[in-house]
């Protein structure tokens, strides 16, 4: 019998696991990429650095997914921080580092 965190399965657990540690792996590779020795074609890719404001979305995005791998091993993953309800998993598979549900990120997002 799979083990539940919340409502989640171990097996979406450990698919969220996999998926979020080659999400850092890909963001980390971005950084490393050299800026100075773009293509012109490069420079209008979106998947490659253009900035500073890059770098720090993609700082921020690596710390987001650090802190679900974190939430991951602590057995929290999935659990709103708000209101305590498991986030819906199709929320999860979209944005993986997700805190909140759907409910309580929205509210989060009109009072700030």
């Amino acid at each position: 019998m799979p083990v539940i965190v919340g409502k989640i399965s171990q097996e979406f657990i450990n698919e969220q696991k996999t998926r979020i540690q080659n999400l850092i792996t890909g963001k980390r590779e971005l950084l490393a990429l050299p800026q100075d020795n773009l293509t012109s074609e490069e420079v209008y890719d979106n998947s490659k650095i253009k900035g500073a404001q890059d770098i720090t979305k993609i700082n921020q995005d690596i710390t987001g997914l650090e802190n679900a791998l974190l939430r991951i091993h602590n057995k929290v993953y999935g659990i709103c921080i708000d209101c305590g309800n498991d986030i819906p998993t199709a929320r999860l598979r979209s944005c993986p580092e997700a805190t909140r549900c759907t409910d309580c990120a929205t509210k989060h997002e009109r009072k700030n």
